[in-house]
């Protein structure tokens, strides 16, 4: 889906600045949104480091993008920063609950309400997740381990701005993951990783999500627990 945005890696970007989330640069979400390319980034970060302007208007000047587009990915990354702070406040206690086959906040036992207003609803309800990786000397020697349809989910949204589905606690013995089952290949690293979808109007409908987990260089065999949490929020307009 094209209104989806993710904190894909790219390779060879330097990151640009320690101050926003992994995946919430402006460079970024452009390339996200298909603004721009990983091309015309790089070449942008080389024009930035010599003539120290800022990315959005190195942009325009180059003629790569016009103001308006600009504005439009900033309004975006303001919306998408608040949201991700959000969820992640809700990732430590979440992280205890996945076992128990549901995420919560505060004392809410079927699902994650993240919006304190009574009439806007984002709430995710775990129906199914593995609670354990096996991890054998195969797989240390291929890099990495698949878990197919490790996690079924329900998803139930009603904020007209959408939402998103935040992923976390990545540790252990594996260095980054790949999600599938949501339209579009999310990457996650140590940092965590998110996906904005809109508003579809639809009734709650049910996610099946499987994993390839790519194992760090010191990784051993065995059974390890459960190294992500995963946390939904809605985007508010800024």
């Amino acid at each position: 889906m094209n209104n989806r945005t993710t904190n894909e890696w790219i390779p060879g970007i330097t990151r640009q600045g320690p101050a926003t989330p992994s995946g919430l640069r402006l460079g970024e979400i452009l390339i996200a949104t298909d603004q721009i390319t990983p091309d015309q980034l790089r070449e942008t970060l080389e024009a930035q480091r010599v003539s120290g302007k800022r990315i959005g208007d190195i942009l325009v000047e180059s003629g790569c993008l016009e103001p308006q587009q600009v504005s439009c990915a900033l309004t975006l990354q303001k919306s998408l920063m608040t949201a991700v702070l959000l969820a992640l406040l809700s990732v430590a206690p979440a992280a205890d609950a996945v076992s128990n086959g549901c995420l919560q906040q505060g004392a809410d036992p079927t699902g994650l309400a993240l919006n304190n207003k009574p009439q806007t609803l984002t709430f995710l309800r775990v129906i199914y997740q593995t609670s354990e990786i096996v991890i054998t000397q195969a797989d240390i020697t291929r890099g990495y381990v698949d878990v197919p349809v490790a996690a079924k989910m329900e998803i139930q949204n009603n904020n007209l701005s959408g939402y998103l589905i935040v992923f976390g606690g990545l540790n252990g013995p594996f260095k980054e993951a790949a999600v599938e089952g949501l339209g579009k290949e999310i990457r996650i690293t140590s940092a965590g990783g998110w996906i904005a979808e809109p508003y579809n109007g639809r009734d709650p409908f049910i996610i099946e999500l499987s994993y390839k987990f790519i194992l760090s260089e010191n990784a051993y065999p065995g059974t390890y627990a459960w190294p992500l949490t995963i946390s939904v929020s809605p985007i508010i307009p800024v």
